[in-house]
């Protein structure tokens, strides 16, 4: 069994990577990991394949062409080491026998953490009122308060792995949680205990809005000037999805109204550029797309998918497993 893993980029394979999961894979199969500090490109991958049982990948890895399966004739399995593998493996290889598995899960983790962080802060006011104090101001506790997460209404857009983990992250705070999706039925609403509501009734009734659903032609753009206008007067938006899902433009006016306040880590140009409204706005918070970073999480990527190939191995359904349908509903980038 072979293993080639085709990260370049030292870091980042330090950063997703362990020792205990290196010697995990190790065990079962021989691995090869790609020269450190020089791209690893399509070509050389297509030039590499054959030999191989399995290929790891994670950003900026080159991508498993219809050209490159057309040799890869012992290639068993295809794990990412991030999230949206999309842009990293043909659909063709869903016509064939080769398990195709993602880490998305403890990046799940790691973004629904970065998301109730962001709800805190929102809904504590913390961004104002530190702004507050450093301009000479205090707080009157005998007529002002904060909205707070404990008790609010919050509203899921999205039924994926994060929103599922912000929802057990939320249940001891108290929250009446709606959730939006397309694909949520009744029973997956029940199991998680959260009421299953129209985009409309959700956006009517929550105190805070938190957005999950992937970014694909369908979804862009969906929540725009309208959606904003139905949100509750000082409501909470808050985006760790991807930016072009809203109408950036719509949300800007709305935040230079004061009508709504705003924690965001995902915006329609990134890096943000220096220049952008956003910045300017003390009622939103802006920050660099970091909600999947976490320290823990991330060094389990490629544990994940070692237990992933391992499992696969032995004829198991892997926990990261993506099949064709699952796949084209993945962010593209």
């Amino acid at each position: 069994m072979k293993t080639l893993i085709t990260v370049s980029h030292q870091p980042l394979l330090n950063k997703v990577s362990s020792p205990e999961a290196m010697q995990k894979l190790a065990s079962f199969s021989e691995i090869t990991i790609v020269p450190a500090g020089i791209p690893y490109t399509n070509d050389d991958l297509f030039r590499d394949i054959a030999d191989y049982d399995a290929v790891f990948t994670s950003w900026g890895s080159p991508k498993v062409t219809a050209e490159a399966l057309s040799k890869a004739k012992n290639l068993k399995f295809v794990g990412h080491m991030a999230g949206s593998i999309f842009p990293y493996v043909d659909p063709a290889i869903f016509s064939t026998n080769i398990a195709v598995c993602s880490a998305n899960y403890p990046l799940a983790c790691a973004t629904a953490e970065g998301t109730v962080a962001m709800m805190f802060y929102g809904a504590r006011g913390m961004g104002t009122l530190a702004m507050r104090l450093k301009n000479g101001g205090w707080f009157d506790n005998s007529s002002e308060t904060v909205m707070g997460v404990y008790g609010a209404n919050v509203g899921l857009i999205g039924n994926g792995e994060i929103s599922r983990e912000v929802v057990r992250m939320l249940k001891p705070f108290n929250c009446t949680i709606r959730m939006y999706s397309k694909h949520l039925t009744d029973s997956q609403a029940a199991d998680m205990d959260v009421q299953r509501a129209s985009l409309e009734e959700l956006l009517i009734k929550s105190d805070i809005v938190s957005l999950h659903t992937t970014y694909t032609p369908a979804t862009e753009k969906m929540i725009g000037k309208a959606e904003f206008a139905m949100m509750r007067d000082g409501a909470l938006f808050v985006n760790t999805a991807r930016g072009p899902i809203i109408d950036e433009d719509a949300l800007i006016a709305e935040l230079k109204s004061g009508r709504l306040n705003a924690c965001l880590d995902v915006f329609c140009q990134e890096p943000l550029p220096a220049s952008s409204e956003l910045l300017a706005l003390d009622n939103v918070l802006c920050l660099p797309h970091t909600a999947g970073t976490n320290k823990y999480w991330n060094s389990t990527l490629m544990q994940c998918i070692v237990d992933d190939f391992e499992c696969a191995l032995q004829g198991k359904t892997p926990r990261g497993r993506i099949d064709l349908e699952r796949f084209n509903r993945l962010t593209p980038r």
